[in-house]
């Protein structure tokens, strides 16, 4: 309690490490990695001019290449090898891993802890955060609506499209399900605003806060019972603090190579375009509403996951 000085504080410092580790290792891979498969299934399965495709196609660059290297390459950050000077995390390698999984699999019986679900993940309205991602949700299904319209109901190509996702990725509409309602139009929103939006907020606003406020590295072991004094110059080390700068540098920051308002679908001129239009006119009447907010505007969202 803050009654209890020295005590007190270091749990705080704790407490930051402690929701640092579970915003970057266990929630944020969740708009990452999951949708690897509808990528690649867009990619190897629909056919180039489908309509479908035209629609996801500008938002798949990048992602599989820079997803392989994440996982797979022995200098990934993720493997957090002390020989790097850019791995800050205090785990081992096997606990980054289990960590990740965990956001995937979640935590049975604890429901802060759920197993993750395709769907549009919206955080409530209650909270700055969970408006501006709800606003940009709606404006993309707007868009994604228009356009899916267009696509006959019980299209072969999309049954197939959705079983294949669903295969790999078991919460996706089925072939049979997407056809269903709004299924189609809000299963390509859920995967589209997290790849875009979601994730370039995330970056944004967690780069936003200051390094020396988010202690990666505490060298003090977790007991706080009788302590008395906190030394905070001996929390960090200058090395934790290198690792910490240049890993930001490096994987946190933002780094924009095509961003959401420079995105051409390869739509002919009409209903399609229009759609499009729109989409661009509602994305600046977004700009002017959350400007001055710590959040991207369209011009600073990423069309696919970049970074």
């Amino acid at each position: 309690r803050p009654t209890d000085g020295a005590a007190w504080e270091l749990a705080r410092y704790f407490v930051l490490q402690g929701a640092q580790y579970l915003l970057v290792l266990l929630f944020h891979p969740l708009v990452h990695f999951p949708g690897d498969a509808i990528n690649a299934v867009t990619r190897t399965l629909l056919p180039r001019d489908h309509l479908l495709r035209r629609l996801l196609e500008p938002h798949l660059d990048f992602t599989l290449g820079l997803h392989e290297a994440v996982i797979h390459h022995r200098r990934s950050v993720l493997h957090n090898s002390q020989r790097e000077l850019f791995t800050p995390f205090p785990l081992s390698a096997s606990g980054i891993h289990d960590g990740i999984a965990t956001g995937l699999r979640g935590v049975e019986g604890n429901s802060a802890y759920p197993p993750f679900r395709f769907g549009p993940r919206l955080p409530g309205a209650h909270t700055l955060y969970g408006r501006y991602r709800r606003d940009w949700y709606g404006a993309l299904l707007d868009f994604v609506a228009r356009v899916t319209c267009n696509i006959p109901r019980e299209d072969p190509v999309v049954t197939r499209w959705a079983e294949h996702i669903h295969t790999w990725l078991p919460s996706f509409p089925s072939g049979a399900e997407i056809h269903r309602g709004e299924a189609l139009a809000e299963a390509v929103t859920s995967y589209l605003s997290a790849i875009t939006v979601f994730h370039t907020a995330d970056h944004h606003s967690y780069a936003g806060i200051p390094l020396a406020e988010m202690p990666w590295r505490l060298r003090h072991p977790p007991e706080v019972k009788g302590l008395t004094r906190l030394a905070l110059d001996e929390l960090v080390s200058s090395e934790d603090f290198l690792r910490h700068q240049l890993c930001h540098a490096m994987f946190f920051k933002p780094f924009l190579l095509r961003s959401l308002r420079e995105v051409s679908y390869r739509f002919a001129p009409g209903a399609l375009s229009d759609a499009a239009r729109d989409f661009t006119a509602a994305m600046q009447t977004l700009d002017d509403r959350w400007r001055g907010s710590t959040f991207p505007s369209s011009q600073e969202i990423a069309c696919s996951l970049q970074y």
